[in-house]
């Protein structure tokens, strides 16, 4: 049996898991090498030791006081997810509320300026490559863009 084997099977082997003939055979190898030997008496250590530990009695109410507090702590994250969304709801429509009412994007002074100032800028296109490109344009498009240039004089 070789060592990867063994290690594979030796928990199997301690809890009396395995058939006769790999029984035997993991017998023959702990007697045989050092490492597997030394690693099987490590793991009947653990073993025996940690049926020494004695486990803390608990009180009745313990699970139940538990079982409480979860579901009160799992509760409590539910209302503070409602609350983080009720309140960016909130700021959002107030924000929208201030800008529609202080009419800083939507007056029409405004759109009128911005309009103009577009006309007003050097195109990034020539002529050329703007003819060019219109072939290639919608009818819907280029009346959207004749709409816009002509509106705003």
């Amino acid at each position: 049996m070789r060592c990867k084997d063994f290690e594979k099977k030796v928990l199997d082997f301690i809890d009396d898991k395995t058939n006769i003939l790999e029984k035997e055979k993991i017998e023959q190898h702990i007697e045989e090498c050092e490492k597997c030997r030394n690693l099987y008496m490590d793991f009947i250590f653990i073993l025996n030791m940690s049926k020494k530990i004695e486990l803390p009695k608990l009180s009745e109410d313990y699970w139940k006081s538990s079982i409480k507090s979860i579901f009160e702590e799992k509760n409590s994250i539910k209302f503070l997810k409602v609350a983080y969304v009720a309140v960016s709801f909130f700021i959002l429509f107030s924000i929208t509320l201030f800008l529609m009412k202080s009419n800083i994007y939507f007056s029409k002074e405004n759109v009128l300026i911005n309009k103009l100032d577009l006309l007003n800028h050097e195109l990034p296109f020539s002529e050329e490559e703007i003819i060019d490109n219109v072939d290639y344009m919608k009818e819907e498009e280029i009346e959207n863009v004749l709409e816009l240039v002509f509106e705003s004089f």
